[in-house]
């Protein structure tokens, strides 16, 4: 979907990075403007792949900066009032993403 969030609220349809962290495998998770973000590595040789998106609510603003728990259980998100918790699937940090390692 497009950007909800923009500068000064205005819709412009890109992610706009913010927060981000490089996960233990290889990804990236950045919080943006169109919410969690979640990149597969480049590999040389593989394909590029376009990234997960994992939408915010439409009453909060823009993901300001994403975060695992060290057990990797929870994925936590952070906007201007308010930090979410998600559970990830218990997967998540052994699969091998598309060119990762």
């Amino acid at each position: 979907g497009a950007a909800r969030h923009g500068k000064q609220g205005e819709i412009d349809g890109k992610g706009s990075l913010d927060g981000m962290m490089v996960h233990v495998d290889g990804r990236i998770l950045a919080g943006t403007n169109l919410g969690v973000q979640i990149a597969s590595p480049l590999a040389a040789g593989e394909p590029l792949t376009s990234p997960i998106v994992i939408p915010i609510p439409d009453d909060l603003p823009r993901a300001n900066y994403v975060r695992t728990s060290p057990d990797g259980r929870w994925l936590y998100v952070a906007h201007a009032k308010a930090i979410l918790r998600r559970e990830l699937d218990p997967d998540f940090s052994k699969k091998a993403p598309p060119g990762g390692r």
